[in-house]
């Protein structure tokens, strides 16, 4: 017996193996994408509590929460690489009384892939 092709069964048996291997292919590099950008985001949300607990160390006593300036945070140890810090400073300010008692503080870094982050505290003036 002489067979010329494939038959109807052999082409569906290659079609359903190269839809598994293609969809499992799709499950592992999905999975792999949002395990980088969940580390990527991570590392970023530490940068900046550390940077904000650095703040609020420089500040801890009314007179340095008066005249201390805020620290640079590409000073601080610990920037994760391929980060980098676009801007930071007061974005606003609360007085009571003729007197701050209020600050917030934004921070903008810019991760892997361009991938910007922004991460905004207060910072309550410290009692005396």
């Amino acid at each position: 017996m002489r067979r010329d092709g494939l038959t109807l069964i052999e082409v569906l048996v290659a079609l359903v193996i190269i839809t598994v291997t293609t969809l499992l292919l799709g499950y592992f590099i999905s999975g792999y994408t949002a395990t980088n950008t969940a580390r990527s985001d991570t590392q970023a949300q530490v940068f900046a509590r550390s940077y904000f607990e650095a703040v609020r160390s420089e500040w801890a006593t009314p007179p340095d929460y008066k005249n201390k300036p805020l620290p640079d945070p590409a000073a601080l140890t610990g920037l994760p690489s391929g980060f980098r810090v676009v801007s930071y400073g007061v974005s606003g300010k609360e007085i009571v009384g003729g007197e701050e008692i209020l600050r917030d503080i934004r921070l903008e870094l810019i991760g892997p892939k361009n991938k910007a982050f922004i991460f905004e505290t207060r910072i309550v003036k410290p009692p005396y």
